[in-house]
């Protein structure tokens, strides 16, 4: 099977998001398809609660390196 990857799961939650399915059925199915590894209940949480935020960015942000 071929890697897809966070950002393609991210837009599946986006459109699953858009057609006003709920999260932990979302992350069900999607675990069905791909496997139970890919997506965890509480990602599919996370990002759910990111788009009800209108928080529709589904790339990765750059971190800033902390110093000590």
């Amino acid at each position: 099977m071929v890697w897809l990857g966070k950002q393609h799961f991210r837009h599946l939650l986006f459109f699953a998001f858009y057609q006003a399915q709920k999260a932990a059925e979302v992350a069900w199915y999607i675990c069905n398809v791909y496997g139970k590894v890919v997506l965890l209940q509480s990602t599919s949480w996370k990002w759910f609660v990111k788009f009800k935020n209108a928080d529709f960015e589904v790339n990765d942000t750059l971190r800033t390196e902390s110093t000590f």
